[in-house]
């Protein structure tokens, strides 16, 4: 697996003890030059909080292909905040049970990703035991809302997932298409992608998925946890709008409790 650093170093020589560095980590697998320039300007928030308190500093901004590689990174220190899906948060926190969570993502108006589980009305599919036989759509592997909410929500219901075919839609975008032309018999779609066309799906049940959260090691200065969780709960529309959310606000682990549940039913925990 590989990182990708990408930093810029303060002009002029500093004694290392007076010269504080802020890592800033993320995963994507989109093309790196793009995913620096979405989170530029959240970088650029703590260098200019550097500026304002009178401090030298910087702020390396390391991008990541692979959550896993990240949570490494984070765990050995040189990572100090990032944004983790639920999946990555619950590893982190394993290896570090002083990480500190500073905040959850809004999106849609909410911190948690809320979706039902559906079949169309125009397929024979009245109650969920007659998906047995049939096919399911689920999105990539451990995606927490496409595939574990989604494989946890049937054993709840007592269906055998041996019982049903899965089909994988790596882009999870097309699910809502593959369910509509017959490629699958059920799936779990976002609420509003359902309330958008509420006569067109037969609903089964909900399941809800905490969005990404932000994190912050343990082990900071005070005062460097506090910049963190300061200026990431008051970014502006703009630096939200770079990394396509509608803000950050702080939570506590108790988000995380309906999707600890799912990790359960499927033996995970």
């Amino acid at each position: 697996m590989r990182g990708f650093c990408i930093c810029c170093l303060a002009l002029g020589s500093v004694l290392a003890q007076d010269f504080e560095i802020l890592s800033l980590g993320t995963f994507s697998a989109n093309n790196v030059s793009l995913t620096f320039e979405q989170y530029r300007p959240i970088r650029q928030v703590f260098l200019d909080r550097f500026k304002t308190d009178g401090i030298q500093g910087d702020v390396k901004l390391r991008i990541f292909e692979t959550e896993a590689e990240l949570v490494t990174q984070l765990a050995q220190g040189k990572i100090h905040f990032a944004p983790l899906t639920p999946i990555g948060y619950m590893e982190a926190k394993r290896r570090m049970p002083d990480l500190g969570l500073v905040g959850g993502e809004i999106r849609e108006g909410s911190m948690t990703k809320k979706g039902s589980v559906v079949a169309m009305k125009s397929v024979s599919v009245f109650k969920i035991q007659d998906i047995k036989g049939r096919k399911v759509g689920l999105g990539s592997p451990g995606d927490p809302f496409y595939d574990i909410a989604l494989r946890a929500f049937l054993v709840d219901q007592g269906i055998n997932l041996k019982e049903v075919e899965f089909l994988r839609f790596e882009n999870f975008r097309k699910i809502p298409e593959m369910l509509e032309v017959g490629r699958c018999q059920l799936t779990v779609l976002p609420d509003s992608v359902v309330k958008a066309n509420p006569e067109n799906y037969r609903v089964f049940g909900s399941v809800e998925v905490p969005n990404r959260v932000w994190v912050a090691r343990g082990d900071l200065f005070p005062y460097q946890q506090d910049w963190i969780r300061q200026e990431l709960t008051h970014l502006t529309p703009v630096q939200l709008q770079a990394i396509e959310i509608q803000g950050i606000e702080t939570t506590t682990d108790a988000i995380f409790q309906p999707f600890i549940g799912y990790l359960r039913s499927l033996g995970y925990l």
